[in-house]
């Protein structure tokens, strides 16, 4: 995980994508415009740090990942958090599941 700006009452950017450099540019890219920024590298890792799904954030998700998809990030019930949703993939299955 990445914590690219500790503070308590800035709203959080969640970036959950497998690609570890993918993850390090979006952080630095959110803390340069001042946003709080929390990586995690699995679908899996996000929601067992994460605990719920809602709170003062969005996440920025990639759909194209290992064992759970972005997609099925965005398909849990109480999903509250609004996603900003990145693939290298634009024409996978999982793409228009996202739509």
């Amino acid at each position: 995980m990445i914590d690219a700006m500790p503070t308590t009452d800035t709203p959080t950017v969640y970036i959950v994508d497998d690609d570890e450099a993918v993850r390090f540019a979006v952080s630095m890219l959110m803390f340069s415009c001042g946003l709080r920024a929390l990586a995690y590298e699995s679908v899996a890792q996000f929601l067992a740090a994460k605990g719920d799904t809602a709170g003062n954030g969005c996440l920025v998700l990639d759909l194209n990942m290992p064992e759970h998809s972005g997609a099925d990030l965005l398909e849990l019930p109480g999903m509250l958090l609004p996603a900003v949703v990145i693939t290298g993939f634009p024409d996978s299955p999982q793409a228009e599941r996202a739509r």
